[in-house]
C-alpha cells in the first residue's frame, strides 16, 4: 500500500503501455474513420460509423450536415497537435464536436477490446492474463497496492491512494476489478463493494456510464449502437468541468503528500484543473514525481520549474515542491520507486 497520502494523475502514455492509442496515434485513427468514400452515390467506406453517427438526434434529420462534419475532421486532424486542439479551433461548430465525439468513443471502445486488459468474455469465468500486463504499469501498481495487505483487511489498500484519470478508457477499473478478484480469491460483488469506496476522478468524463457496475459489465464489449450516447458522456478540456467536480479534485491535490503523474502531457488545459482558485494557495510542500520518457532534456527541465511553480506553497514559509523527473516508462517508473512509495 502506499504509505503516503498520494494522487496518480494518469495520462495517455499510461494507457498506451496496455494498447490503448496515445494522441497522435488517435489522430490518424479519427482522420481515417471519418474519411468517407462514396461511388457512383452510394457509401462505400465508413458505413459502420456513419450508421452510428445517424443515432445522433443532430444528425438524424440532415446526412448532408453529417457527412460535412467528417469532412471537416479527417481533412483538417492530422495537421493539429492534439485532438482537443482541433475541436477548440471549431468549439462553435457543434456538428464537428459530435462527430469527433463519437469517433473517439468508437476509437477507444475497440482499443478496451484489442488492449492487454481484454478477456474473452465468451468463456465462462474468463480472467485477466497477468502475463500480458508484465510491462504495463497495472502490474507495479498492484505491487505497490496490494503487497503486504492481507486478505482481512484488503480496503487498506486504498485508504491513502486516489486517482485522476485524464483518459476516456476504463482500464485503471477494469484492471483493479479484476485484480482484486485474482490476488484475493473473491468473488465480483465483493470486489465491487471493495472499489465502491475507491476514488478515480475523470475530469472530461469516460466512455460509457461512470458505476463500477457499468465498467465491469461493458468493458471491452461492442459499443455497436450504444456509440452516440456513449458519446454524450465524455468532455472535452475546451468544454467547462462540473465546478463541484473540479473542486473536488483540487481538494484531492490539496490533500497529498505525493503527486505522481504517469505518462501525462502537461497541457496548460489540464493543469488549471489541478491548481487551486487564486493560483497557487497549497498549504503544505508536496513531493510530485513525473514520467519524462520520450520528453527532450530541455522540455523535462521545464515541466520540472513549471510544477515547482504550481505546487510550492507561496503562503507563510517558503517550502519548494520536492519535484523528481523519471527518464522512465510508467512500468519501469512503479518497479524502480516502489519502496519510496510503499509502506
Amino acid at each position: 500500500m502506499f504509505k503516503s497520502n498520494t494522487v496518480v494523475v494518469i495520462g495517455a502514455g499510461a494507457s498506451f503501455e496496455a494498447g490503448l492509442p496515445i494522441g497522435s496515434i488517435l489522430k490518424e485513427q479519427i482522420s481515417k474513420l471519418t474519411d468517407l468514400k462514396f461511388e457512383r452515390g452510394d457509401l462505400v467506406r465508413g458505413s459502420e460509423f456513419v450508421g452510428e453517427l445517424k443515432r445522433c438526434e443532430r444528425f438524424q434529420r440532415d446526412v448532408q450536415r453529417m457527412i460535412a462534419a467528417c469532412s471537416k475532421v479527417s481533412a483538417g486532424i492530422g495537421f493539429v497537435s492534439s485532438v482537443d486542439n482541433f475541436l477548440e479551433i471549431h468549439a462553435d461548430d457543434e456538428d464537428v464536436q459530435v462527430c469527433a465525439k463519437c469517433a473517439i468513443t468508437y476509437l477507444i471502445s475497440k482499443g478496451e477490446q484489442a488492449s492487454k486488459l481484454a478477456i474473452d468474455r465468451s468463456k465462462a469465468y474468463s480472467r485477466l492474463s497477468s502475463s500480458k500486463l508484465a510491462n504495463t504499469w497495472y502490474q507495479g501498481l498492484a505491487h505497490v497496492l496490494f503487497e503486504k495487505v492481507p486478505a482481512t483487511a484488503i480496503s487498506s489498500a486504498f485508504e491513502k491512494v486516489d486517482f485522476i484519470s485524464f483518459n476516456y478508457d476504463r482500464c485503471l477499473e477494469w484492471f483493479l476489478y479484476q485484480c482484486l478478484m485474482g490476488i484475493y480469491a473473491i468473488d465480483s460483488s465483493k470486489a465491487l463493494k471493495l472499489l465502491s469506496s475507491v476514488d478515480v476522478r475523470h475530469p472530461y468524463g469516460q466512455i460509457g456510464d461512470k458505476s463500477w457496475q457499468t465498467v465491469v459489465n461493458f468493458f471491452g464489449e461492442d459499443l455497436s449502437s450504444r456509440i452516440a450516447l456513449s458519446a454524450e458522456k465524455i468532455r472535452t478540456y475546451t468544454e467547462k468541468c462540473e465546478a463541484t467536480g473540479v473542486d473536488e479534485i483540487r481538494g484531492l491535490i490539496e490533500g497529498a503528500e505525493n503527486i505522481i503523474f504517469l505518462g501525462f502531457a502537461f497541457h496548460p488545459q489540464n493543469m488549471s484543473l489541478l491548481q487551486p482558485q487564486g493560483g497557487n494557495a497549497f498549504g503544505e510542500s508536496k513531493n510530485i514525481y513525473f514520467t519524462s520518457h520520450g520528453m527532450s532534456e530541455n522540455d523535462a527541465e521545464e515541466i520540472n520549474m513549471s510544477l515547482k511553480h504550481y505546487f510550492t506553497p507561496h503562503r507563510g514559509k517558503y517550502n519548494p515542491a520536492n519535484v523528481t523527473s523519471a527518464n522512465l516508462k510508467c512500468f519501469e517508473f512503479l518497479e524502480r520507486y516502489k519502496r519510496t512509495l510503499s509502506a
